[in-house]
This record gives C-alpha cells, sequence and structure tokens, in this order.
C-alpha cells in the first residue's frame, strides 16, 4: 500500500499504526545502503566469525535492530533468550530447530525473505550451510542461556 502522510493527518497515521511513534517523533529520517554499513565482531554470546552491525536503537538498553552476517559452516548451539527474537532472513538461509540440543536432521530450512519469532525461555538452535545475513529484532536487555553451559562462548 502506498500511503502519502501530511503532518495534518499524522494522528490519523499513528493511530493505523501507518507509522510507529518513533517515526513520528523523529527529527529526520535516516537511509542506510547496504554498501554504508560499519560490519564489526558479532555479540560475544555466538561463537567467534559472525560480524553484526546494528541499524538503530541500542542493544544493551531498549528496542534494537541489528543486522548478523553469519559464515557458511556456523552452528549456534540450543539455547533461550530472556526477550522475543524477531528475525529476518535477508540473504541466504537460517537453519532453525527446537529443542535441548543441535539436531542437523532435525529443524528447518528457512530461506531469504522468510520472518521467523522466537518466543521468550524457547529452546533452539540455529546453523548455517551457506554466508546469511539475518535481521534481528529485539528488546533490551537480553539474556542469553546456552542449555549445555559447556557450548556457551562466554565459558
Amino acid at each position: 500500500m502506498h500511503c502519502t502522510i501530511l503532518k495534518s493527518g499524522l494522528a490519523v497515521a499513528l493511530a493505523w499504526g501507518l507509522v510507529g511513534p518513533a517515526i513520528a517523533g523523529s527529527a529526520q529520517h535516516e537511509v542506510l545502503a547496504p554498501d554504508e554499513l560499519e560490519w564489526g565482531e558479532g555479540p560475544d554470546f555466538i561463537e567467534p566469525g559472525a560480524e553484526l552491525v546494528v541499524l538503530t536503537g541500542d542493544p544493551g538498553a531498549g528496542p534494537f535492530t541489528a543486522r548478523l552476517r553469519l559464515p557458511e559452516g556456523f552452528d549456534i548451539h540450543s539455547h533461550t533468550h530472556s526477550e522475543p527474537k524477531h528475525l529476518t532472513v535477508v540473504e541466504g538461509a537460517l537453519h532453525i530447530g527446537f529443542g535441548p540440543a543441535l539436531d542437523k536432521s532435525e529443524g528447518m530450512r528457512v530461506p531469504a525473505g522468510s520472518f521467523v519469532t522466537v518466543p521468550p525461555d524457547h529452546m533452539h538452535y540455529e546453523w548455517f550451510e551457506e554466508e546469511t545475513v539475518l535481521q534481528v529484532h529485539m528488546n533490551a536487555p537480553i539474556e542469553v542461556d546456552y542449555v549445555d553451559p559447556d557450548l556457551d562462548p562466554r565459558n
């Protein structure tokens, strides 16, 4: 749906959910092209080798959106988080399964363009058979707990 919002129509657009409060209260807009993203190291709760870029918000406090780039052959063992996780597969494919241990014979392949939600405290694991970029939307702070503490990269 194409929508042009005039200043006088902002309250209607907010009521209809066409724009969120963050957009409505913003002093300016921001557009990030893929070649402008400044990738850094991935979060400490996954193995080294992943890259992360924060698009908006603060992963230390409050809502945020980030992209995570994971290399071919990357595994994330079974874990839970304290907050719901919302993923969009931007490039490549996510393989995700649910349960106490990473089992590549279970789970499903989620191709680019797909959207996944994982509720809080829900055991899940992920693996990547090709380089993959995920867009992650969460609320912080986030507690990540591995089902098997020996598989937690922070230990």
